[in-house]
C-alpha cells in the first residue's frame, strides 16, 4: 500500500505532466493559427467553392487541404509549400483552394464523409465534390507543383 506521501508525489506528477499536455496542445494551436493567418491563400469553404465552380470558374478543380492546427506537418505544408510564390500561382490559376479544419465543427461532416484519418490530407475533387486524386504531402514545392 501507498503512503500518503508517496501518493501526494505520483499526484504531483500526474497533474504536472497532464498539465504540459495541455498547454503543449494548446500553444500548437496557437502556433497553427498564426501560421495559417501568414498565407495570402483565399479562404473559400467547400460549398462556396462547388458554388464558384458552378458558376463556370473555367477548367478548375477545387485542392480540398485537411488540416489541423495541432499538427507539425500541416505547420510545414503551410509555411514551406502554399506560402511559396510558385505553388500560390498554380493554385491561383488550376484550382479553388480550400482549408479545412480538423477544429472546425462546420468542417467535420467533411472530414467524415471523404474518411479523413491522416493530417495533412490534400484531395483534388470535381464539381460534384467527388474524389480526382490525392496529393502526396511532401517537403519539396518542385515535388508538389508536378503533383498538381
Amino acid at each position: 500500500m501507498l503512503s500518503k506521501s508517496k501518493f501526494r508525489l505520483y499526484l504531483i506528477i500526474v497533474i504536472v505532466l497532464a498539465s504540459f499536455i495541455v498547454v503543449e496542445r494548446q500553444v500548437s494551436i496557437w502556433w497553427g493559427k498564426y501560421t495559417v493567418g501568414q498565407n495570402d491563400l483565399p479562404q473559400v469553404s467547400l460549398t462556396e467553392a462547388q458554388a464558384l465552380l458552378a458558376e463556370g470558374s473555367g477548367q478548375k478543380r477545387i485542392l480540398a487541404n485537411f488540416s489541423a492546427y495541432w499538427c507539425s506537418a500541416c505547420r510545414f505544408l503551410e509555411r514551406n509549400i502554399l506560402s511559396d510564390d510558385a505553388v500560390k500561382q498554380k493554385l491561383s490559376s488550376d484550382y479553388i483552394y480550400v482549408r479545412l479544419e480538423e477544429t472546425n465543427d462546420d468542417d467535420r461532416a467533411d472530414f467524415e464523409r471523404y474518411q479523413i484519418t491522416a493530417y495533412p490530407t490534400l484531395l483534388i475533387l470535381d464539381e460534384d465534390l467527388s474524389i480526382v486524386e490525392t496529393v502526396n504531402s511532401t517537403r519539396s514545392v518542385e515535388t508538389f507543383i508536378r503533383q498538381l
